[in-house]
């Protein structure tokens, strides 16, 4: 499989995850203890038989299937499970996924095959945890005997999952062997190899081709060439994936998006259509709303419209008020030129004065300094729970990397968390996307559609949260 970037380790407390970087690698080495399906948009068991909530969903009783054992042979109990977690929470720990991981309040487990979670406030949504990288679970015990580095490199022994990790060499290969004995039944292909193919075209042509089997596209001029060849494609949006991020004055920056005037001027100026067509050659997903008009939970109210006259009043509004000049920066990664052209075109049409900052991480001006008015993002606000994503805009959210704060969108984003069905979920989102229309915390301007593409010969490959690829079940016909 040609992988779209290469995780940093084997260990689901280091690696970042999703499709992207090393999700569909850790799923096959630890699987997980439930699944999101996207056909069905409900999450199934997999190491867990059943998650059960009480009435307020602040408790979440989780069971486990038994006989299941660790590469090792230790069994697979919910102490494990607790541990595994645990380490995630820690206040030493790096994981990427600690924020996630903090949702539980209080382990407690009542036998080897029950756990139950208590949380720190209700969630509806609680099994899109243990879909993700936090119910992957880690033998302890062989954490314990290889030490955290070794165990990042080659975790062997360590998951309950489908394949055995028997080589990982950075920027060449992570080298998996199937199971004899994988609880879910035999496993067909023998043996998997992941591989960065640098860039999507590459990938893609790799897969044409036959040098790889499977490869994770996204690139929406390459999506556009594979579906006019009919290949093989699982594609999914990643709604909110193109936006620019708004410093709202967070940590007590002083930047022009404190005033919501301003947030508002840069919502209004910039024009999804125009910027696929410069971006992803119009062969993208334009959109200003939280999720696209294809996705299944796309609501009845519009995105904020592009309207560069009422922009431009904003912008003149607030400079002549004589404490702002319409000076504000905006800051794009190296690989991110286009984008900041065109964005700095249409900001400047109304008034503004755009400087542009190519940098080499985004990331380091947005969470560790930060420094930062505008910058190129991404949000990702998954269909499994989009709470996950949308909660850095509540106001208390560890996650809050703008400062942007509204009651308003706090009271609808806890209606989005208690949310238990997809009517009720839709009606909250619908609430969300009224608020940020109003108040502007960030912009949206396209969702991001990734895909896996496989070879003719390829069979039962399945699909979890993030565009994970799960292997459990695959095999090649002759």
């Amino acid at each position: 499989m040609g992988m779209f970037q290469e995780t940093r380790g084997l260990d689901p407390a280091v690696s970042l995850g999703s499709g992207t970087t090393g999700g569909t690698e850790l799923a096959a080495i630890y699987d997980t203890l439930a699944r999101f399906n996207p056909d069905s948009a409900k999450y199934e068991p997999r190491l867990a038989t059943s998650f059960e909530p009480n009435a307020d969903a602040s408790e979440w009783t989780v069971k486990l299937r038994s006989g299941v054992r660790f590469g090792n042979g230790d069994p697979f109990t919910a102490g494990a499970v607790k541990a595994s977690i645990a380490r995630h929470q820690d206040p030493a720990s790096a994981s990427p996924q600690r924020q996630l991981s903090l949702a539980i309040a209080d382990m407690q487990v009542l036998d080897d095959l029950t756990i139950v979670f208590k949380l720190a406030q209700p969630w509806r949504s609680f099994p899109y945890l243990l879909a993700s990288e936090v119910g992957m679970i880690v033998n302890p015990n062989v954490l314990a005997q290889l030490g955290k580095d070794a165990f990042n490199k080659l975790p062997k022994g360590a998951g309950a999952g489908p394949y055995e990790p028997v080589r990982f060499a950075p920027a060449e290969e992570i080298v998996l062997n199937a199971k004899t004995d994988y609880w879910g039944g035999p496993v067909c292909v023998q043996r998997l190899r992941f591989v960065v193919v640098t860039g999507a075209d590459a990938t893609y042509d790799a897969v044409k081709v036959g040098t790889v089997n499977v490869g994770f596209v996204r690139d929406a001029g390459v999506l556009a060439r594979a579906r006019a060849d009919k290949a093989n494609l699982y594609t999914a949006q990643s709604a909110g994936g193109g936006a620019i991020l708004i410093n709202a004055g967070v940590k007590g920056s002083v930047t022009p998006g404190t005033d919501m005037r301003i947030r508002q001027a840069v919502m209004h100026a910039l024009d999804p259509k125009a910027i696929d067509d410069r971006v992803f050659d119009s062969a993208g997903v334009p959109t200003s709303a939280l999720f696209p008009s294809s996705s299944p939970l796309a609501t009845s109210v519009p995105g904020p419209a592009y309207d560069a006259d009422k922009s431009r009043m904003l912008v003149q509004q607030v400079k002549s008020e004589g404490k702002w000049d319409g000076s504000i920066r905006l800051a794009c990664s190296q690989a991110q030129t286009s984008r900041g052209q065109i964005f700095e075109t249409l900001l400047n049409a109304v008034g503004f004065k755009v400087k542009v900052e190519y940098v080499q991480a985004v990331t380091a001006l947005v969470i560790g300094t930060p420094n930062y008015d505008l910058a190129c993002w991404g949000f990702a606000i998954d269909e499994g729970a989009p709470n996950v994503n949308l909660a850095q805009f509540e106001s208390k959210s560890a996650t809050n990397r703008t400062g942007y704060s509204d009651p308003a969108m706090d009271a609808a984003l806890a209606k989005v968390r208690l949310a238990g069905s997809q009517s009720d979920l839709k009606a909250a989102l619908s609430e969300v996307q009224k608020v940020w229309n109003d108040t502007a915390p960030s912009v949206i301007y396209s969702a991001v559609e990734q895909a896996v593409a496989w070879g003719s010969k390829v069979k039962g490959l399945t699909f979890g949260l993030a565009t994970t690829v799960l292997f459990d079940r695959a095999y090649i016909a002759s």
